[in-house]
């Protein structure tokens, strides 16, 4: 694999993905699970008040933690900041064609890395 290609992930997101993770950002209040980032709720923002940047560090996801899109087992499952999802793959990526944009996202902090709070 070149240093251009995504990681591969195995499986594919289920038909219930777009329902099931929106359900647990909303029991997740939109927060993040790791750093207690308060995140925006689709259609809270516009580009007007705030730069692509901060949206996106504001943006909430859902990890798997086996990696496997597939595997749709809540406890797979964790709700998480752009920047925390990025650091939870960070050392799958390294050399793997992770862009500078994204490594601004993340940081590291003894050792780990890190969201920015």
């Amino acid at each position: 694999m070149s240093g251009l290609e995504k990681t591969p992930a195995r499986g594919r997101y289920s038909e219930s993905w777009k329902s099931l993770s929106h359900r647990l950002k909303e029991e997740a209040d939109w927060k993040c699970s790791r750093c207690g980032c308060q995140c925006l709720r689709p259609g809270e923002y516009s580009l007007d008040r705030l730069d692509r940047s901060k949206i996106g560090k504001r943006t909430l996801n859902v990890h798997h933690e086996d990696r496997d899109r597939a595997n749709d087992d809540e406890l797979n499952l964790v709700v998480l900041c752009q920047p925390c999802h990025l650091a939870a793959h960070r050392p799958e990526r390294v050399g793997k064609g992770i862009c500078s944009g994204q490594l601004s996202f993340v940081r590291l902090v003894r050792g780990v890395w890190v969201g920015w709070q």
